[in-house]
């Protein structure tokens, strides 16, 4: 089966730092891949050269078969591919609606089939924010500008989203919203998740495998089990438990 994301063998480089060396990753249709490592480790970086917002030094990045390594972020998400941000900054003075409604602007929905939600209000819904479509955005708490992320993700209609950080910041209680709806993305409608996160038992317990970088070098890849038991993958978290 063909990979969906192929990240292949991608640096970039700073100036004199090397925040991503040579790194290769896979993603296929259907399932949930973690991203994990230190503060520092070139995640982000990594994701912000998948979607567009920076280009790589060297290496090339496929999706579906074809290379948008120099592509604009709005064309990459027109071809299929979300991603959310680690601090969410939503239209402050936007409703949470009107943010939903604007999002539906961009991506590629006519090409997909309309099989997610095409209305913002039921997309508002899917994210658990149901009760809070009128409200302005700038007045939402962390949990629920993390919940706006993910609905303006979803409204552009993606075969894959990027999440960067989605869980963190988000109370104990909050949990099960984060993995329940990366399952629900995964099963029922397809997609491919690829998912940075710190908060290492909600993504452990969701995700189908792991890639785990370090000073922007990937050190590890594997099932979740594996990659918990890994004594690299330990150092690189300085003895901090991972499972």
């Amino acid at each position: 089966m063909a990979a969906v994301l192929e990240v292949r063998d991608v640096s970039k480089k700073f100036s004199g730092l090397v925040a991503v060396d040579g790194v290769s990753l896979e993603a296929y249709e259907g399932e949930a891949v973690g991203l994990i490592g230190p503060n520092g480790a070139g995640k982000t970086t990594l994701f912000n050269m998948i979607s567009g917002s920076i280009h790589p030094t060297s290496g090339r990045i496929y999706y579906n078969g074809r290379d948008i390594t120099s592509l604009s972020p709005d064309r990459i998400c027109r071809l299929g591919i979300a991603r959310t941000f680690q601090i969410p900054q939503p239209f402050g003075d936007m409703t949470v609606l009107k943010n939903v409604e604007t999002a539906l602007l961009f991506g590629g929905r006519a090409s997909k089939g309309g099989i997610l939600p095409a209305n913002a209000a039921d997309i508002c819904e899917m994210a658990g924010l149901a009760d809070k479509k009128g409200m302005p955005a700038r007045t939402l708490g962390v949990s629920d500008k993390k919940k706006l992320e993910m609905a303006r993700a979803i409204a552009t209609a993606p075969k894959v989203i990027l999440l960067d950080e989605i869980a963190s910041g988000l109370p104990v209680g909050e949990y099960g919203w984060a993995t329940g709806l990366v399952r629900r993305l995964v099963g029922e409608f397809g997609l491919t998740v690829i998912w940075i996160e710190h908060v290492m038992r909600v993504i452990m317990r969701t995700v189908d495998r792991v890639y785990v970088l370090d000073h922007g070098s990937r050190i590890a890849h594997g099932k979740p089990e594996e990659v918990v038991n890994d004594e690299q993958v330990r150092q690189a978290y300085l003895g901090a438990k991972v499972g």
